[in-house]
Parts: structure tokens; sequence; C-alpha cells
């Protein structure tokens, strides 16, 4: 990424160890995005209602305290400023029925956990280049 655009990406995710290493794959790929992490998808859905901050992508841990990912993401497509941010799920779970109704209610993406950091750099990184004006979301599930 050549061109120094500051992106504001929102990070749901309730595993400190996930934060950092996420947090770390960010600086690696681009160090001008503006990362905000949210430890919950209460705190992170307060924050999208004010819209003091409307971030270019959402990223959601699937399991979370307060508020899951899927609950968020149900959220976030009601709301009319978020209709087209990109929201994508991640988990440790690979369940077809949760990712079916993830697609279902408006996820962009569901990616498993990679347990490795190189690959999660890979997979955060081949997500920030997709041209989510022209996605077909052909490959849904990223494991």
């Amino acid at each position: 990424m050549s061109e120094a655009v500051l992106r504001k990406i929102f990070l749901a995710e309730d595993d400190e160890d996930d934060c950092e290493m996420f947090e770390e794959a960010i600086q690696i790929i681009d160090p001008t995005i503006q990362l905000t992490i949210f430890t919950d998808g209460e705190k992170i859905m307060e924050a999208l209602r004010t819209g003091d901050a409307e971030p270019c992508m959402i990223f959601l841990d699937l399991n979370m305290p307060r508020k899951s990912g899927a609950e968020c993401v149900t959220e976030i497509r009601s709301i009319p400023d978020l209709a087209e941010v990109p929201v994508i799920i991640l988990t440790t779970s690979s369940n077809d029925n949760d990712i079916n109704k993830l697609r279902q209610d408006g996820a962009n993406r569901f990616v498993v956990k990679p347990n490795r950091h190189s690959r999660l750099i890979e997979f955060v990184k081949m997500i920030l280049e997709i041209d989510w004006t022209k996605d077909n979301c052909e490959q849904f599930l990223l494991k």
C-alpha cells in the first residue's frame, strides 16, 4: 500500500493476545491505519451508534461478552450510515450454521483465526486489498 491514506479500522475482540497480534499485523501491513480496539460487542456498538468516528472496516470476534459478533452484525446492518462498511467475522469456529447465518445477516467475510502470526498478516493484507465496491463475496470463508 503505497499511498499514505489514513484509514480507520475497528476491531472488537475480548482476547488480549489476539488484539496484540492483530495490532502488530496492521502495523506491519500499513502503519498509517488507525486501529481502534473494543473489548466487547456492546462497546463497539456504543461507538458506532454515536457516529463520532466512522470506520472504513470492522472486524468482530464472534464470541464476545455482553454482545456477540453475530448480534453486532445484525445491529450494524440496521444503521444506514454503516450499510456499506465491510464487516469481517473472526473466530476459532468453522461451524457451517454460524457461517451461513452470518453471511445472510450481512457479514462480508468469515475468517477462522489463524494460529500463526504470519498467516494472520496474510489474511488481513488480503482483506485490506479487496475492492469492496466490486466484491462478489465468492470466497466468504477464509481459513
